[in-house]
């Protein structure tokens, strides 16, 4: 068996050489897959925290820009298959209970049966196939992370992964927040967005938009104060209060007003709901912290525009944001039901520009409100499927803090409560919809529902099969018989 072996493998590294004669990204591409696919395949859990780690990078992690294809993608492509081959390996009935159990993932097939349904009404149907395409890819991760979420240890280390790339993000923000000069101009988006109306620049870092990596950070918020009230000691205390401050620095560097409205709502519900000693001095000391950090970065020239949160300023994106919502409300009196067709609000921009006031702008723009979005797109039952979306993981994380008697799945179903409050409202502000951060957050919500209802078991896929679940029934132990000594 070993010879019939060695023919293949020499006749692989025959075809790697000459491959990589020609075309080098294409060589490395063969000498790294298999090696990648081993490794993967053989720790799935470790796959997923790397590509939690990856993730807030993506934009920085591009190997072919015309096909965006990302270092994010191709693991989460290796531990699809990896994790799909493990199940029939090892006939892990499990996997399907991880989907079934919690209310938010029926809502996730009917969301996605909805958005297939929208081509019908679709117009434009490469638009409608590019949204599917984008949607389904989001879904697939989320039932990637579902199940192979089935401890809080692995809970744990996917929120540490995040929080450690936070770290590097924040930094790329301090510097950019420092010298007024974009770190990677390439990862931009839309490079008229790097100033404010008032002439303050706004920090794009590598979400390439100020936007968006605000509202990474926000997103992230809760899980990092769960962190700082988690540890004890003086030292991790302060090296946590310093990414803390790194944060706050950076989403007030974005100069968006989602930005400083989702930091209080983590800020708030963190020591509002979080199990915290000395919960009224804290509160106090941070109100005192907050009010003086904006006085004193108001100060500074160009760097953060206090006029932009007071109302003062800034009107027009409010202005351009009302008029989209107005566009939408046409489209969907027009087709109540179903909609226009799925990601055809774009397509049909330019028609309904003439309903709306005339903030609208001519340029075509994406629909910065994900809720009218959907209910343009896909009718009065899309929106009603997606709000039933949004709102299942609120009612699966308090069942789940109310239920478990584990103080770290309370923390951290705490945690991801915040955050996905958080996502609600920057999915009315900004084109939030399709943001992989959002959907973790969500697959987060149903991983902790299952574990703290102890319907999927806590056993590591690398672990045997063959181990009794902890849920099933063990046969008691027979009690020794007494022997006429004891009496």
């Amino acid at each position: 068996m070993q010879r019939l072996l060695i023919i293949p493998m020499f006749l692989y590294v025959l075809l790697t050489g000459l491959a990589f004669g020609v075309n080098p990204i294409i060589g490395t591409a063969l000498i790294v897959a298999p090696v990648l696919a081993f490794v993967v395949f053989r720790y799935p859990e470790m796959s997923l925290i790397s590509i939690c780690f990856f993730i807030p990078f993506d934009r920085l992690t591009i190997i072919l820009p015309q096909a965006g294809l990302t270092i994010t993608k191709i693991l989460i492509l290796f531990t699809l298959a990896a994790w799909a081959v493990r199940v029939l390996l090892h006939r892990d009935e499990y996997a399907l209970l991880a989907f079934v159990n919690q209310p938010t993932t029926l809502f996730v097939l009917a969301y996605f049966a909805i958005i297939v349904i929208g081509v019908s009404q679709a117009k434009d149907i490469d638009m409608s196939m590019f949204f599917i395409t984008k949607r389904l890819s989001l879904i697939i991760f989320y039932f990637l992370i579902v199940n192979l979420l089935r401890s809080m240890k692995a809970v744990n280390r996917s929120i540490n992964a995040m929080l450690i790339a936070s770290v590097f993000i924040c930094l790329i923000g301090l510097y950019e927040f420092l010298t007024g000069n974009q770190f990677l101009p390439r990862t931009v988006r839309g490079s008229e967005l790097a100033m404010t109306f008032e002439g303050s620049a706004r920090i794009q870092a590598c979400a390439g938009h100020s936007n968006f990596h605000s509202a990474i950070l926000v997103l992230l918020l809760p899980f990092l104060l769960m962190r700082f009230e988690q540890v004890h000691t003086v030292g991790r205390k302060v090296i946590l209060g310093g990414v803390v401050l790194l944060y706050v620095i950076n989403i007030f560097g974005t100069n968006t007003r989602q930005g400083m409205l989702c930091m209080l709502t983590a800020f708030a519900g963190t020591y509002l709901l979080q199990k915290v000693r000395h919960r009224g001095r804290k509160i106090t000391l941070g109100v005192t912290a907050g009010a003086i950090a904006l006085a004193v970065f108001a100060m500074i020239p160009g760097k953060v525009d206090v006029s932009r949160y007071s109302g003062q300023s800034g009107l027009k994106s409010v202005e351009y944001r009302l008029a989209w919502i107005e566009m939408s409300w046409e489209m969907i009196k027009d087709r109540p039901v179903l909609g226009v067709g799925t990601g055809n609000y774009y397509s049909e921009y330019s028609r309904y520009r003439r309903f709306a006031s005339t903030m609208a702008t001519p340029k075509r723009v994406v629909n910065h409100n994900g809720i009218m979005q959907i209910w343009a797109e896909n009718g009065t039952i899309g929106m009603l499927i997606l709000l039933a979306l949004l709102g299942s993981p609120l009612y699966v994380l308090v069942r789940t803090i109310r239920i478990t008697d584990d103080d770290d799945c309370r923390a951290s179903s705490t945690a991801v409560l915040i955050s996905h409050c958080n996502y609600i409202l920057l999915i009315g502000i900004i084109p939030m919809l399709e943001h992989e951060v959002g959907w973790i957050v969500l697959a987060l919500s149903t991983a902790l529902g299952n574990i703290g209802m102890g319907r999927v078991h806590r056993t590591s896929l690398l672990e045997a099969p063959s181990r009794p679940h902890p849920a099933l029934p063990h046969k008691p132990a027979t009690a020794p018989k007494l022997g006429p000594a004891a009496g």
